[in-house]
């Protein structure tokens, strides 16, 4: 069993990779759009070239990081190894400048954001293979995760509500020709920072044990794809994910759009309004933990599913005044709710196929592979969503030198971020309410 101050080394260290994930799904978006004055089809494009690599070289780089622990009995060394390039390639992505040619300006963007998310790759998921071989048991691997969990929650608030105000901030704080460019590239800069330093109490207080686990990994590769893909419950569970995932990869990515064309929201209203959300999402969770245990996780999930659907219809199809209003506030908490159970069932149900899953058809082999398929799916799905969002803001002619934009383009967001949104998360709960698995089918597994 870990100490207290181990446990807390190893979920620091996901302060790194939660803060890039949704620093660059909310912000990036916005930032080539409306700072480098990219054209918004091309912007898009940039996120789906960085995320689908992204997703592809999961699977890769754990068949690496199993293989380099058995031989060398660390997996460790890859976050020693990888911690510096990867907050410099991060920060390296706000210093991109305008250019003449948005196709050159295209090109830097999606190098830099590939980068960095190979490194991110390398460095990620060998730190997340490490939690069975620190914590071999049920009970230790759920307090090691639930660390984990926690720093995550808390980095991913920071990522989603703060930029918008540090930008600002540090514009003022360090004037130049550029404002705004000096602003996100401070945010750069003092993001990469604190991922490197949140990676530093893991490799120096944590000590992988030997193990003595085979290293091969490819031989039945096309057989346990066709088990996952016959396993009950898992294919529904992957479509789940992706519905979720494609709706909050359209909401969080057209969201700053949103809050500064439509609503007309300053940088510090934009991150009140963020952490309202996020917040409220954060303090759901026991409300819909509480409902899992009395329904079960799939109802519970569709519950949410309709909160969420239904606050953003409302939100961006009622006449709200400009600014921070009531109304707008308690659609707000509302969408965070719902947020909640989005963000919370769907990795909460993966488990389920594998504890619902006979002795015969589950393995360790399986189980890795079952994550990495679900990583896959997030990555993909999300970047198809932000890819999305890039060519309807191009065909809705939205201008970034405009103060204010034209109706048409105002429309194209609030049609994004709400019905086209909520009819994702709207088909999600149905498939939620068909889902096979049942907490009656659980718990005999389990007891078996």
């Amino acid at each position: 069993m870990l100490s207290r101050k181990q446990n807390l080394a190893y979920g620091v260290a996901d302060v790194a990779g939660s803060t890039s994930y949704n620093t660059i799904n909310v912000h990036l978006l916005f930032f080539l759009v409306t700072v480098l004055g990219l054209n918004p089809a091309l912007a898009g494009s940039v996120l789906l070239v960085g995320r689908v690599i992204d997703a592809f070289t999961d699977p890769l780089m754990g068949i690496l990081s199993d293989r380099f622990k058995v031989r060398l009995g660390s997996r460790l060394v890859f976050v020693r190894w990888g911690m510096i390039p990867f907050g410099i390639s991060f920060a390296l992505i706000w210093f991109l400048t305008p250019q003449a040619n948005d196709w050159q300006l295209f090109a830097l963007a999606a190098i830099l954001l590939t980068l960095h998310t190979t490194i991110f790759t390398v460095v990620q998921v060998s730190y997340l293979a490490t939690t069975p071989d620190l914590a071999p048991n049920y009970q230790a691997r759920t307090i090691l995760t639930s660390y984990r969990v926690a720093f995550a929650t808390l980095a991913s608030l920071i990522a989603t509500a703060l930029p918008p105000l540090l930008a600002s901030q540090l514009a003022a704080l360090l004037p130049g020709l550029n404002p705004a460019l000096v602003g996100w590239r401070g945010v750069g800069i003092l993001f990469g920072i604190i991922m490197v330093l949140s990676f530093l109490p893991l490799v120096t207080l944590i000590k992988e044990p030997q193990t003595t686990a085979s290293a091969s990994g490819f031989s039945n590769l096309r057989d346990i794809v066709q088990r996952l893909l016959r396993t009950r419950g898992y294919p529904q569970v992957v479509l789940i994910f992706v519905l979720a995932t494609l709706g909050i990869g359209i909401v969080a990515s057209m969201l700053p759009f949103y809050l500064d064309a439509a609503l007309s929201l300053n940088p510090e209203q934009a991150t009140v309004a963020l952490g309202v959300l996020f917040i409220a999402a954060a303090l759901s969770m026991p409300l819909w933990t509480y409902l899992a245990k009395k329904w079960d996780k799939a109802r519970a999930l569709s519950c949410g599913a309709v909160v969420l659907a239904t606050s953003l219809v409302l939100v961006t199809q009622l006449p709200l005044p400009a600014g921070i209003s009531l109304p707008f506030g308690l659609l707000a908490l509302a969408a965070g709710m719902g947020l909640g159970a989005v963000l919370l069932f769907p990795w909460a149900m993966l488990p389920d196929t594998v504890t619902a899953t006979s002795n015969k058809t589950s393995s360790d082999a399986q189980s890795g592979l079952l994550y990495a398929c679900f990583s896959l799916a997030q990555k993909t799905s999300f970047a198809i969503g932000v890819f999305a969002n890039g060519q309807v803001l191009a065909r809705a002619g939205f201008d970034a030198e405009l103060a204010t934009q034209s109706t048409r383009a105002i429309n194209a967001i609030q049609t994004m971020v709400g019905p086209v949104a909520a009819c994702c998360f709207v088909l999600m709960g149905y498939a939620a309410w068909r889902y096979p698995l049942r907490k009656s089918d659980v718990d005999a597994a389990s007891t078996q």
